[in-house]
C-alpha cells in the first residue's frame, strides 16, 4: 500500500463518516440510520454517535474494501473526492 492509497482511503473514510454522523442524506437515509441505531444498546449508540469512534470503524471497513476488492476502487475514489471537497470547503469557508 502506497502513501497515495492511504490518502485516498483516509479522505474516503472521512467523507463517509461525515455523511453518516452529520447529514440527513438523500430521502433522509442517514437520519433513518441514526434513528434506528438510537434504539440499539448504549454501546452501539456511543460508537455511532462519536465521530472519532465511527470514523475508526468506517476507516477499517474502507481499508479492507480497498485491499480486498479492487472493483470498488471507483466508489472509494468518489468518496475520496467528496472528502477532499468537504475538507477544502471547511478550510476555505471557515
Amino acid at each position: 500500500m502506497t502513501f497515495w492509497d492511504l490518502l485516498i482511503v483516509a479522505f474516503a473514510a472521512f467523507a463517509i463518516t461525515y455523511l453518516l454522523c452529520y447529514t440527513d442524506g438523500p430521502c433522509n437515509v442517514f437520519r433513518k440510520i441514526r434513528d434506528a441505531v438510537s434504539k440499539l444498546p448504549t454501546l452501539l449508540i456511543d460508537l455511532y454517535g462519536c465521530f472519532w469512534c465511527l470514523g475508526f470503524w468506517v476507516c477499517m471497513f474502507t481499508l479492507m474494501c480497498w485491499m480486498l476488492f479492487p472493483s470498488v476502487h471507483v466508489v472509494i475514489y468518489v468518496f475520496c473526492m467528496l472528502g477532499i471537497i468537504g475538507f477544502l470547503h471547511e478550510e476555505i469557508a471557515g
